[in-house]
């Protein structure tokens, strides 16, 4: 499992052109709207985070030079994340959560607000939404109930002995989408686990 992991981070980087940290001049201004430990009420091991541009989270995606387009014509400028993985006592234990928090800048707050409006409940423009850890089998997605404000949708994904269930979360603040995705193996993150998530960052944000 360990291994398989560092293969994904290690082909999420290669995607990105190389993950850079977070904390690099740039856009050190939207580290805030990236989860913090507190956010996730401890227990959370950081494993990458970085900064990308359109034409990288294009790039991830089916039909890349498409998307690439979509991107440009919505007002898309870039991003940043963060990947947290749940740290575990020793087994036997439950699948570990993967938590990543994204930011997006977008050109203009219409903008935004129009990219996070567009998105429904198809399998291919949510897994190219975001810095996501998805299998490429069978996917499938429906939208939920909002969540702390912000648009939802949950996603399973499986290939293989792969297979990911997760909560995805939009939200549009300005001229930025704040996102947190949430999930593990065996579908145990709840919308009110992301509540939880999105309200502490909220709350701080809030104080900041």
């Amino acid at each position: 499992m360990k291994a398989r992991l560092a293969l994904a981070l290690g082909a999420l980087c290669l995607a990105l052109g190389g993950c850079s940290d977070a904390s690099e001049a740039g856009d050190t201004a939207l580290d805030p709207y990236l989860c913090e430990p507190g956010d996730l009420d401890g227990g959370f091991l950081q494993l990458v985070a970085g900064a990308f541009s359109r034409e990288d989270l294009g790039g991830l995606g089916r039909d890349p030079e498409t998307r690439k387009r979509e991107y440009r014509a919505a007002g898309m400028e870039r991003g940043r994340f963060v990947f947290w993985k749940e740290r575990l006592p020793k087994p036997p234990f439950d699948p570990p959560v993967n938590v990543v928090c994204q930011v997006l800048v977008f050109g203009s707050a219409e903008q935004a607000a129009a990219w996070v409006a567009s998105l429904d409940a198809d399998a291919e423009d949510l897994a190219a939404s975001g810095i996501l850890w998805l299998p490429g089998g069978e996917r499938v997605t429906e939208e939920i109930a909002p969540i702390a404000g912000a648009r939802a949708f949950r996603v399973t994904a499986e290939e293989g002995q792969a297979r990911v269930t997760l909560i995805a979360t939009y939200g549009a603040e300005g001229n930025i989408v704040r996102s947190v995705f949430a999930g593990d193996r065996d579908g145990r993150v709840t919308a009110e686990y992301v509540a939880a998530i999105r309200g502490r960052q909220d709350a701080r944000l809030a104080g900041e």
